[in-house]
């Protein structure tokens, strides 16, 4: 008996969903910021919305309409890096920063770049 073909994907299928592009991936790990200087930051997340200073740290804030993450610097061996991430949801209750960073870099892939 010859084999039987496997079913093409449902994606395949539809022109609409077929024609979309792929979903792009995102390195949402928040890790991946850990000992960054504020150019990278800068180059990852782009112009923060708020930057507070609070000696010794420097925090940077982004936020969305469904999150706000803080990135806070450190002067570590002479140069500014990032050192600790804190997310918060609208209520300020405390959340998980890899969602926020994920919504973040979202958005940034939404936006022209300037």
């Amino acid at each position: 008996m010859p084999p039987v073909p496997d079913a093409p994907a449902p994606a395949a299928t539809d022109p609409a969903i077929a024609a979309l592009p792929p979903e792009p991936l995102i390195d949402d790990n928040p890790q991946r910021l850990m000992g960054i200087g504020p150019g990278a930051l800068g180059a990852i997340l782009g112009t923060p919305e708020l930057v507070r200073r609070e000696a010794p740290a420097e925090i940077w804030q982004y936020r969305n309409s469904n999150c706000v993450l803080d990135v806070f610097l450190y002067d570590t061996a002479g140069r500014r890096e990032v050192t600790y991430i804190e997310a918060r949801d609208g209520a300020a209750q405390r959340i998980e920063a890899r969602a926020c960073l994920n919504e973040l870099l979202r958005a940034r892939l939404d936006r022209p770049l300037s």
